[in-house]
């Protein structure tokens, strides 16, 4: 049988408020939004700045960040100095996948993270399988747990790095080699994000998963059913690293910590609350228009009643 192991490390995090899960939709044609039980009172947006070579930008002031929600920008507060951490790591403890029930495990990360102070942010680290086989929470339900509670998702997976080496090239593509086998610039970090901001999509990437996160909401169809675990990191802003072995964990992990040390958190209350259905947010640093910000890409809100 698989076995998770749910450690809670007091590190730290911030605020948000309890949610109840979404009613399914009825069946139609057409299914009708999701049933949000919980207003957005905080957003709770942490980014990560680099420049051109991936390397961390530090240093940056508060007056310099933009935020934008819906295309509106926001009266942000920017906390430059860092917040203390609350984060549970969930481990997978067995070899096997037959039983995985890694969703379940996120909701009860999340579970253990609601009751940490406000003051503190809330991260999940998940170390184990990408694949869920077994959970009965709902990746879609957990997704909007995740962020009506401002918990980022993180995980070092070894499934995702196997499935990457031996998966045929894509055809056209004038570069056969996965990203991770380029070559980096001196003193970068070869991390699954410094090597996608130098040859990967960017922000390409985001722009296209928008609209599946939307799809998520509207529970229109399964998506990321077989990897929850991308929906998860990228629908928080966290990051999916890969291992093969222990060096590599423990790189991971160090990079998880040097990102969670050097992003700038951005808190606001929004000023478009009566716009119900999805909230994109986007960033940006003025003056600096080639610097990358790694930003979760929005929420979902109720329409109001």
């Amino acid at each position: 049988m698989r076995r998770i192991l749910l450690l809670t490390l007091i590190c730290g995090l911030v605020a948000a408020q309890q949610t109840q899960p979404p009613t399914s939709p009825t069946p139609s044609e057409e299914p009708p939004l999701p049933t949000i039980r919980v207003g957005v009172e905080e957003v709770v947006a942490p980014v990560l700045v680099s420049d051109r070579t991936g390397a961390n930008v530090d240093g940056l002031r508060p007056d310099q960040f933009r935020l934008y929600d819906n295309g509106k920008e926001q009266n942000i507060h920017v906390d430059v100095t860092f917040v203390p951490i609350s984060m549970v790591i969930a481990i997978q403890a067995n070899a096997g996948v037959e039983s995985n029930r890694m969703v379940d495990a996120v909701e009860e990360g999340i579970h253990q993270l609601r009751s940490r102070p406000k003051d503190r942010r809330r991260v999940l680290l998940l170390i184990g399988e990408t694949r869920d086989l077994a959970s009965e929470a709902k990746p879609r339900e957990t997704l909007i747990s995740l962020q009506v509670n401002n918990v980022a998702f993180y995980s070092v997976d070894m499934s995702r790095l196997i499935a990457t080496l031996t998966a045929a090239p894509q055809p056209g593509r004038p570069d056969n080699l996965p990203p991770a086998m380029h070559s980096m610039p001196s003193n970068v970090a070869p991390t699954p994000t410094a090597v996608d901001q130098l040859y990967g999509t960017g922000d390409v990437g985001r722009a296209e998963f928008i609209p599946l996160m939307v799809e998520i909401f509207k529970d229109v169809k399964a998506i990321f059913k077989a990897n929850p675990v991308e929906l998860f990191t990228r629908g928080t802003g966290g990051t999916e690293f890969s291992f093969f072995r222990q060096r590599g964990l423990e790189e991971a992990i160090e990079q998880i910590g040097a990102d969670l040390h050097s992003q700038y958190l951005i808190t606001y209350n929004p000023n478009n609350k009566q716009e119900g259905g999805f909230h994109e947010i986007s960033a940006e640093v003025i003056g600096h228009p080639n610097y990358r910000l790694q930003i979760r890409p929005g929420y979902w809100l109720a329409t109001k009643q």
